[in-house]
């Protein structure tokens, strides 16, 4: 998110910047992260907040979206879409928090918010089908085929248990993602 000043609201308003808020989690994935930052001036703080720091908007900006990469990228991205954002919240209030004392910027957070966590736009329909085909539970379990042997030449290509449902198959094959074929000599 970027501040832009509004001369026609009299304020600042914000504008989503995706080079801002994808951020690559700790098993590698991609992630679409909007947050709010809640904080104030500290009422001891004033000195400080008014001499320490040049720009006290951009600085609270810039070690937010520094302290949300650093909680971001030491998470896997499953509890970062489902639960465990009261943590990350409470990670990235705390390192912004040592990291603004350390400047002597007089700021206090009081609140770290997350808006928005999602994959990117450009993958979040396949990301989402990926996770409604998902088996829960079912105890589809892929087990190594034995060996086969001179007495069961037959055993080798005796179908194996497949979790995949049909419906899924197909429309992957409707795709043009199915099995590769080999083409003719000569083409």
């Amino acid at each position: 998110m970027t501040l832009i000043d509004d001369p026609a609201r009299r304020g600042r308003t914000m504008r989503d910047v995706p080079e801002e808020s994808l951020m690559l989690t700790g098993d590698e994935n991609i992630v679409d992260v909007d947050f709010t930052v809640l904080w104030r001036i500290k009422p001891d703080g004033v000195g400080d907040y008014l001499f320490n720091i040049q720009n006290p908007e951009g600085t609270v900006k810039a070690v937010a979206e520094s302290a949300m990469r650093e909680v971001v990228g030491r998470s896997n991205i499953q509890p970062i879409l489902t639960g465990a954002r009261t943590s990350n919240e409470q990670g990235v209030q705390d390192l912004m928090q040592r990291t603004l004392d350390s400047y002597g910027s007089g700021i206090q957070v009081t609140q770290v918010q997350m808006q928005k966590v999602d994959p990117p736009a450009q993958v979040i329909d396949s990301f989402r089908d990926v996770q409604a085909r998902a088996p829960i539970s079912s105890g589809c379990r892929t087990k190594p085929r034995p060996m086969p042997t001179a007495s069961s030449p037959m055993q080798r290509d005796a179908p194996r248990k497949s979790c995949r449902s049909p419906k899924a198959t197909s429309s992957r094959r409707r795709r043009g993602q199915g099995p590769k074929r080999a083409l003719p000599e000569g083409l």
